[in-house]
């Protein structure tokens, strides 16, 4: 089970108000990615109700985690009564780093596929 804590804490956003995971980022929330794990942090409002900002960050299996997030945007659930579906936009990051220096390249280890 996703610990609560972890995909909810707000470090900034334009409400800054903190928010519980919408099901398609909980469906990402401590998924297996090759030897690590994805978890979606820093889930913050922005306004709309359907929007939120979001980190997915890369864990290794003692828990540390890797920076830059391996991508940060926002996810909006669309609007499905006024025809509007549902979005994802931001900055991918295949390269990051872990507290202890250790990097990893998701590219060059073929984990981002």
């Amino acid at each position: 089970m996703p610990d609560p804590d972890a995909s909810t804490e707000a470090t900034g956003g334009n409400s800054g108000i903190r928010r519980e995971l919408p099901p398609a980022l909980t469906a990402l929330d401590a998924e297996p990615l090759g030897p690590y794990t994805l978890r979606v942090t820093n889930v913050v409002s922005r306004g709309y109700v359907e929007q939120v900002n979001f980190d997915l960050v890369l864990t290794d299996p003692g828990g540390h985690q890797a920076t830059p997030p391996v991508f940060s945007g926002t996810y909006s659930s669309g609007r499905p009564a006024a025809g509007v579906v549902g979005w994802v936009d931001g900055v991918y990051a295949d390269r990051v780093c872990f507290p202890d220096g250790r990097q990893v390249d998701l590219q060059a280890i073929g984990l981002d596929r």
